[in-house]
């Protein structure tokens, strides 16, 4: 990975992380039962929910099982990835969204 102010103290990386799953499984439960159905078909929601479903799975399934080997770093480093990949797939949907409001 790459240096950041935080690489000296990865006990606060690991809270962080997991404070951000959290939310990002919080938001699409939220979304789950305020849409329903419709948002789980939709491919935004069946996105989300992916992320949600990985991050969390490398973050509380291979991240404390990797405490025994060298791959705790690369498994919330992937977790990182996936909620940038559904960071930048909002702010795609967002500009698409603005783009079809300034045609009507």
């Amino acid at each position: 990975g790459f240096w950041t102010p935080l690489s000296g103290n990865p006990r606060l990386v690991v809270v962080l992380e997991m404070l951000v799953t959290a939310s990002l499984v919080a938001e699409v439960v939220l979304k789950a039962l305020v849409i329903g159905r419709a948002h789980l078909q939709s491919w935004a929601g069946a996105l989300d929910t992916l992320v949600a479903a990985l991050s969390a799975l490398f973050l509380f399934l291979e991240a404390p099982l990797a405490r025994f080997h060298s791959d705790v770093q690369q498994d919330v480093e992937l977790s990182q990835s996936l909620v940038m990949l559904r960071i930048i797939a909002q702010f795609g949907r967002l500009l698409l969204l603005a783009e079809h409001a300034q045609r009507a």
